[in-house]
C-alpha cells in the first residue's frame, strides 16, 4: 500500500492544474454563451421589426456575463495565489479582456436593436396618424380647379426640390488630387 504524499509543493501543483482546468471549463462555458455571427446576422425575417426581435432574442448578455465573471473569478483566485506562470497569465488575461468586450458588444447590439425595433414600430403609428389626418384634410377640402399657372408653378417647385436634393447627394473629391 503507498503512503499518500502531503509534499506542500505536489499539493500546490494539484491545485494549480484544478484552478486551471476549472478556469477552461468556464472558458469553454462563456464562449458557448456567446452567439455565433451567423446567429445574430442571419434570419429569415420577413419584415425588418421581426429580425431585430430575433436578434433580441438570440442575444443573452446575463448569462454570457455570468459565465465570464466565473472565469474571472477563479483566474483570480489562482493568481492571487501566484499559482499561473506569467505566459498563461498573460493569456488567459487577454481572453478574458476579449470575452468582456465581445459581452459589451452584445449589449451594445441588444439595446440598439431593441431601441430601432421601438422606433420602428413608433414610426408605423406616426405613418399611420399622418395618413388619417390627410385623407380627413382631403375629405374636408372643396374641389379647387387648376389652371396652367398652378400646373406651370407646381412643375417649377419639383424642379426646385430635384435640384436641393442632387445637391446634398453630390460628393466633392477632397483626396487633394486634381
Amino acid at each position: 500500500m503507498s503512503q499518500a504524499s502531503f509534499d506542500d509543493e505536489e499539493l500546490f501543483t494539484e491545485a494549480t492544474a484544478d484552478i486551471q482546468s476549472e478556469i477552461e471549463e468556464s472558458l469553454t462555458a462563456a464562449t458557448t454563451a456567446l452567439p455565433s455571427h451567423a446567429d445574430i446576422v442571419e434570419h429569415d425575417a420577413e419584415t425588418v421589426v421581426a429580425a431585430l426581435e430575433l436578434v433580441e432574442e438570440t442575444i443573452d448578455p446575463d448569462t454570457a456575463e455570468a459565465a465570464v465573471a466565473d472565469v474571472k473569478k477563479t483566474f483570480l483566485l489562482g493568481q492571487r495565489a501566484d499559482a499561473f506562470d506569467s505566459e498563461y497569465a498573460t493569456e488567459t488575461e487577454t481572453t478574458i479582456s476579449e470575452l468582456e468586450e465581445t459581452v459589451a458588444t452584445l449589449e451594445a447590439i441588444a439595446s440598439a436593436s431593441e431601441e430601432l425595433r421601438e422606433a420602428l414600430a413608433g414610426y408605423s403609428v406616426d405613418v399611420q396618424s399622418a395618413s388619417a389626418a390627410a385623407s380627413s384634410d382631403e375629405e374636408s377640402e372643396e374641389p379647387v380647379e387648376s389652371t396652367a399657372d398652378d400646373a406651370a408653378s407646381d412643375e417649377a417647385d419639383e424642379e426646385a426640390q430635384e435640384s436641393a436634393a442632387d445637391e446634398q447627394l453630390e460628393v466633392t473629391d477632397t483626396s487633394g488630387d486634381s
